[in-house]
C-alpha cells in the first residue's frame, strides 16, 4: 500500500484503509513473509510502531487445525503487535469451515486467502496460484468461507498466468471476489511464473484499480443514467478506502463532491445524488433481474378479475414492467412486433400507456415526478 519511486517505500498511498467497519491508520502493512512474519518479529516491529497492521506468515489450513493457536508462532499474539491479519493457503479439499471458525475465534483484523504463491509444492496441494487457476474450486472455497464468516475478508493475488489474454481471467476473478463480498484485494504485480528478481509490473496498477471503478461507474450509468458516473464512482471508492462511507449521508457527500447540491436546489431539481442512490439500490438488490419473474408470479396468484398495479420510478424498471405485462396480454414485442406463435392472453391491460402523477400531485409530492403506474386485470384462467 505504498508508493515506490525507485528509492523504496516513501509513503502510504492512503492515510487509512477500511476493513468493513474497522479503519486502519496509517494504511501501511507488514506483508506476509514465510519464515519472517512470525509472532516474535511482529512484536519487534510493534516496538518501533509506524504501521497500521501486520500479516502472519502464510498458514497451512490443514496444519492450523492441528495446532494450538495460542502457542503457534504463526498465530499467537500479543497486544503490542497491533491488528493482525491471518493469511491462509487452502484448497477445497481442506476443512474450510472448521479452519475459518477457529481463526475467527482469534478475533483477527481480517482473514486473508493467498491465491498467488507460485511455489511448486504449494501448487501441488491445489492452493496458492493453483487455486486461483481453478475457477470452480476457488468459487467453492470463497462460498464456504462466507458460509461461516461475515467478517473482513481479503485475498492476495498475482496477475495470473502469462498468456496474451491474461486480463480476461483476471477480470472474471475480480467479479467473483465482488460477488463473494471480498473486502480488500492485495495485488502482487507479477505473473505466476515470475521470480522476485523480475521487476514488478507497477505500471499495471492504474488499470487494475480502474476495473473496480469501471464496474461501479457502469452500474451508476446503466441503472441511474448518470452522465457523471465515472467521477462519482472515483469519489465513492476514495471515501470507502478511507473509511468515510458508513452512512447514506456519507454516500450523498461523495456524490455532492462531484455534483454540488445547491445549483440543482436553486433550479428546483431533485438532489443530484438521487440517480446514484437509485442505481446502487437496483444493482445491490438485483431488482431488474428479478422484476419480470416477480410480476409473472404475482399475476398467476390472482383470481379472474383481480388486478395488479406496478409503480416504477425508473425508465429501465418501467420498460421491463411494460414488456412483461404486454407479453402476458398476448402482445409480442420482438423483432417486427409479430410473434411466430400465438401468446396466451393472461391479462387485460388497463390504461396501456400507464398513469403518471398530475401536476398538483407532483408539486405536493416531488418524488412522484418520475413514477409511472401500469395496471392489468387477470382474465379467466381459460382465456
Amino acid at each position: 500500500m505504498g508508493e515506490d519511486r525507485g528509492q523504496g517505500l516513501t509513503r502510504p498511498l492512503f492515510d487509512r484503509l477500511a476493513f468493513q467497519s474497522t479503519v486502519v491508520t496509517p494504511a501501511l502493512f507488514l506483508a506476509p513473509m514465510a519464515g519472517v512474519t512470525h509472532s516474535a518479529f511482529r512484536r519487534l516491529l510493534g516496538d518501533f510502531g509506524g504501521h497500521g497492521a501486520v500479516f502472519t506468515e502464510m498458514v497451512s489450513a490443514s496444519a492450523f487445525l492441528k495446532e494450538n493457536a495460542d502457542l503457534s508462532p504463526f498465530t499467537k499474539r500479543r497486544p503490542i503487535e497491533g491488528p493482525v491479519v491471518i493469511q491462509f493457503r487452502m484448497s477445497d479439499e481442506d476443512r474450510v469451515e472448521a479452519v475459518i471458525e477457529k481463526a475467527a475465534a482469534l478475533a483477527p483484523l481480517a482473514i486473508d486467502l493467498n491465491l498467488g504463491c507460485p511455489a511448486p509444492k504449494i501448487q501441488q496441494q491445489a492452493s496458492g496460484a493453483a487455486l486461483w487457476r481453478d475457477f470452480a474450486r476457488l468459487a467453492s472455497v470463497l462460498r464456504r468461507i462466507r458460509s461461516v464468516y461475515g467478517g473482513p475478508l481479503s485475498v492476495k493475488v498475482r496477475l495470473g498466468d502469462p498468456t496474451e489474454d491474461w486480463r480476461t481471467p483476471f477480470l472474471e476473478r475480480l467479479k467473483l471476489f465482488e460477488d463473494a463480498g471480498v473486502d480488500v484485494l492485495t495485488v502482487h504485480p507479477r505473473f505466476s511464473d515470475e521470480k522476485l528478481k523480475r521487476r514488478a509490473r507497477w505500471e499495471l496498477f492504474p488499470w487494475i484499480a480502474d476495473q473496480t471503478e469501471a464496474s461501479l461507474a457502469d452500474a451508476i450509468y446503466g441503472f441511474g443514467e448518470e452522465r457523471a458516473s465515472r467521477p462519482i464512482a472515483r469519489s465513492i471508492l476514495r471515501r470507502l478506502s478511507e473509511g468515510r462511507l458508513a452512512t447514506t449521508l456519507d454516500l450523498a457527500a461523495a456524490v455532492h463532491a462531484v455534483l454540488p447540491k445547491e445549483p440543482a436546489k436553486r433550479k428546483g431539481l431533485s438532489d443530484p445524488a438521487t440517480r446514484t442512490f437509485q442505481a446502487i439500490r437496483i444493482a445491490v438488490n438485483g431488482e431488474l433481474s428479478r422484476l419480470e419473474a416477480t410480476i409473472e408470479r404475482a399475476v398467476m396468484a390472482l383470481k379472474a378479475g383481480g388486478r395488479i398495479g406496478v409503480i416504477s420510478f425508473h425508465s429501465l424498471e418501467d420498460r421491463i414492467v411494460k414488456r412483461t405485462l404486454r407479453r402476458l396480454s398476448g402482445v409480442h414485442d420482438g423483432p417486427g412486433r409479430t410473434s411466430p406463435v400465438p401468446l396466451p392472453k393472461v391479462v387485460r391491460l388497463l390504461h396501456p400507456g400507464g398513469l403518471v402523477a398530475s401536476d398538483a400531485e407532483q408539486a405536493a409530492n416531488p418524488p412522484s415526478r418520475s413514477a409511472r403506474l401500469r395496471l392489468a386485470e387477470r382474465l379467466s384462467q381459460h382465456s
